[in-house]
């Protein structure tokens, strides 16, 4: 088969580029025939200046909050509590009075102790 037809694929290899070349050739050809038409379209634009946002924007959440550290707090004096200016839960300075005690109960401890010292100071003689 190779002796009988040795130039049919030169023919054909022939045949295969004359068609790309026509392929080829053709829309560069519509392309030059067609004049372009004319780009000179206006777009509008609006320009608009840009201000600062005075507004400013809330965002609630509900839920529970809980105090990251805990005090316990006892009086090393006896007496009733008459004054308490700080809230449960309120931030507060370390030093701040966080409440008041009547100390009429407190005092008369004192005066007691010292009509004990001054009791026991004239005893001590004998």
């Amino acid at each position: 088969m190779k002796t009988e037809f040795p130039y049919l694929r030169i023919i054909f290899g022939v045949i295969v580029l004359g068609m790309a070349l026509a392929l080829w050739l053709l829309p560069q050809q519509q392309q030059s025939v067609q004049p372009s038409p004319p780009r000179q379209q206006l777009t509008h634009v609006e320009v608009a200046g840009v201000e600062a946002i005075t507004t400013t924007r809330t965002i609630r959440f509900s839920g529970v909050t809980r105090a990251a550290h805990r005090a316990v707090i006892a009086f090393s004096i006896p007496g009733r509590l008459v004054s308490r200016p700080v809230e449960a839960g309120s931030r507060v300075e370390e030093g701040g009075e966080l409440a008041g005690v009547d100390l009429h109960e407190y005092q008369n401890r004192v005066n007691m102790a010292r009509a004990t010292l001054a009791f026991g100071s004239r005893r001590a003689p004998c």
